[in-house]
């Protein structure tokens, strides 16, 4: 018996609509009917095919993570992966702000960067059955090559600043804090269950692009850094 997959679950070929004849040749086909048939490596094709918003499935407080394990929706590795998504969602609005096409198009690049993040920190499974996609150690050098180039046009940082002076810079500022939220979610994560060591790195680097982003962005802007005196 031909075995048909979904996100969840197998299910034999008699209790679901799928064409082994056409799977193959027309994965799109299968995809209309949100499962296929045979080949596991399709899964990530038909994941967000037949997505319903509300399942109802969390109504009680609970989840479900990558490889099906559910859990508390207070659990760290959703207080991670939420707190990631709570970042992409202020990269966003980041990126809604500034003018520049060349850093919105690092913006978007990095909400790619951090999906996977979110994907990995949700997955739950030694052999998942969706290919979680991979981060890469080159994401690392492209934040820091956008720092060394950003810092070439910056003043020398000479003490501690206060957010502000213009409302694009203080977006990043933001940004920047509710990432460093994200990585102190991550270390606690990691405590109890393996995180990739890239996961950590890339949040933390990230930190630092979005500090001296707000910098530049302050300056494009000819807004003024105010420098930090204890005592002010």
């Amino acid at each position: 018996m031909t075995t048909c997959h979904t996100f969840n679950r197998q299910v034999l070929l008699k209790d679901c609509r799928c064409d082994p004849k056409v799977d193959d040749k027309h994965p799109e086909e299968s995809a209309k009917t949100g499962v296929w048939c045979g080949r596991k490596e399709r899964l990530e094709l038909i994941i967000f095919r037949h997505m319903k918003i509300y399942t109802r499935s969390g109504d009680k407080g609970t989840t479900s993570l990558i490889g099906g394990k559910r859990v508390t929706k207070s659990n760290r590795r959703i207080e991670a992966y939420g707190t990631v998504d709570e970042l992409i969602a202020h990269i966003g609005l980041l990126r809604d702000q500034v003018s520049s096409s060349t850093v919105q198009q690092i913006l978007i690049n990095i909400q790619d960067k951090l999906m996977i993040c979110a994907a990995i920190l949700a997955s739950d499974c030694e052999d998942c059955k969706v290919r979680i996609p991979e981060l890469k150690t080159a994401s690392l050098q492209e934040l820091e090559d956008a720092i060394d180039n950003m810092e070439k046009e910056l003043p020398e940082l000479t003490s501690f600043v206060l957010p502000g002076g213009h409302a694009v810079s203080s977006f990043a500022h933001v940004a920047r804090t509710v990432c460093r939220r994200a990585e102190r979610r991550i270390v606690e994560l990691s405590a109890k269950h393996f995180v990739p060591d890239i996961v950590l790195q890339y949040v933390n680097r990230l930190s630092d692009f979005l500090f001296v982003l707000s910098r530049k962005l302050l300056v494009d802007n000819q807004g003024d850094e105010l420098k930090w005196i204890a005592g002010l």
